[in-house]
């Protein structure tokens, strides 16, 4: 009787197709809808978004922290309601306070030439939306100018 060392034919071929179906479902799991890629990019995306907003919150709250007030608008109490109004300078020099906050505290966010990333917001007399480019990604947050609170 002869006795045979090494592997058949049949065993070779079972375990390439074996590591076939493991590449195959590995490479499903990595580009798929649902993939490992796709999900590192909704990540890096909502993180890119949460920078801005966070970086719109620390400005203004280094804006209320040295003047110990928001210093932009004037206030109107009318029946217990009040409303703000602004002048030109004063929309201006908010915004201008908040983009050099930013930029002092934020390398990785691009801002465009100075006030032109700012668009009023249709309805409202002081909120106003910010757009910048975070890790190549343009991003929005909107800003009320008359009480300095931040919204994505």
């Amino acid at each position: 009787m002869k006795n045979n060392k090494g592997i058949t034919l049949i065993a070779l071929v079972v375990t390439i197709i074996v590591l076939l179906i493991l590449a195959g479902v590995s490479i499903a799991m990595l580009t798929g809808q649902n993939g490992i890629l796709n999900k590192a990019g909704e990540a890096r995306d909502s993180s890119a978004a949460g920078t801005l907003d966070e970086a719109a919150k620390i400005a203004v709250g280094n804006i209320l922290t040295t003047n110990l007030k928001w210093p932009y608008g004037t206030a109107t109490t009318t029946d217990g309601v009040t409303s703000y109004s602004f002048g030109a300078n004063e929309v201006s020099n908010a915004q201008t306070a908040i983009e050099t906050e930013i930029k002092n505290t934020n390398s990785n966010i691009t801002m465009e030439a100075s006030l032109a990333g700012w668009e009023q917001v249709s309805g409202s007399t002081t909120k106003y939306k910010l757009t910048a480019t975070v890790d190549g990604k343009p991003q929005t947050v909107v800003i009320d100018l008359a009480t300095g609170a931040v919204s994505k």
